[in-house]
C-alpha cells in the first residue's frame, strides 16, 4: 500500500491542493458570516442605538455597545469552533484507523495541529472582524437619530 502510495505522488499532492483550497473557502465563508450577521444584527438594532443617543449616550459609547457585541460573538465563535473540532477529531480518528482488509493501521494515528495554518486562519478572522468594527462605526455615524426615530414608530 505504502508503495502503490509513492509510486503516484502528483495523486496525493493534489489532494493536499484540495484539502487547502477547502480549507480557505471555510474561513472566507466564516468572514463572510461574522460580517453578515454583524450588519444585519446593527441594522436591527439601530432604533435601540437612536434612543441610546437620544439618552445622552455618547458615539463613544455606542461604538463600545457595537464593538463589544461583534467581539464575543467572534470570539465565543472562534473558541467554540476550535473545541468542536478538536473533539470531532480526537472522536473520528479511531473510526479510521482501519485498512481495506479489516486490520488496524499500524503505527496508530496521531491528531496533529498545525498551529501555522490555525493562526493564519485566526489572523484572517481578526483582521475581517476589525474591518466589519470599522465599518459598523461608519455605519452607525451615519446614523439620523430622527429619522431613525421616525421609522421606529412605524
Amino acid at each position: 500500500m505504502v508503495l502503490n502510495n509513492v509510486d503516484q505522488p502528483l495523486v496525493n499532492a493534489g489532494w493536499g491542493a484540495l484539502l487547502v483550497l477547502m480549507f480557505l473557502a471555510l474561513v472566507v465563508a466564516s468572514a463572510l458570516g461574522v460580517m453578515l450577521f454583524s450588519f444585519i444584527d446593527t441594522k436591527q438594532r439601530q432604533t435601540e442605538f437612536a434612543l441610546l443617543r437620544t439618552l445622552g449616550s455618547s458615539r463613544r459609547q455606542l461604538n463600545g455597545t457595537v464593538w463589544f457585541s461583534l467581539f464575543l460573538v467572534a470570539v465565543c465563535g472562534v473558541s467554540l469552533g476550535t473545541l468542536a473540532g478538536y473533539l470531532i477529531g480526537i472522536s473520528l480518528l479511531p473510526l479510521m484507523e482501519v485498512a481495506e482488509q479489516g486490520a488496524k493501521v499500524t503505527p496508530r494515528m496521531v491528531l496533529e495541529t498545525n498551529w501555522v495554518t490555525l493562526s493564519v486562519s485566526y489572523i484572517i478572522l481578526g483582521v475581517v472582524t476589525l474591518g466589519t468594527v470599522f465599518w459598523l462605526i461608519w455605519f452607525t455615524a451615519r446614523m439620523e437619530i430622527h429619522q431613525v426615530l421616525r421609522i421606529g414608530e412605524a
